[in-house]
């Protein structure tokens, strides 16, 4: 039940009314809990939520970000 739980926050992540920070360190939580049952995200899928779950605001850096030659390292998406 934990799992069907922390997967449904995880999908459900967005920017909302939360700082950036906030949002990215909700985000890491979701992750980590799920880690701790066994449960791992991939590295694209966490930096997909990220981007997915941002404003408009940000659409400018996530077309970058996804329009990238190589794939953005969620040390791109977190410095941007």
């Amino acid at each position: 039940m934990k799992k069907k739980q922390l997967h449904g926050e995880f999908h459900s992540s967005s920017h909302e009314n939360h700082l950036i920070t906030a949002y990215l360190l909700l985000i890491q939580s979701l992750i980590d809990s799920l880690a701790s049952i066994g449960d791992s995200i991939s590295m694209s899928a966490h930096i997909d939520l990220i981007l997915d779950g941002l404003p408009d605001d940000y659409h400018t850096i996530c077309t970058i970000l996804n329009n990238s030659h190589d794939p953005p390292s969620l040390d791109d998406v977190t410095s941007m």
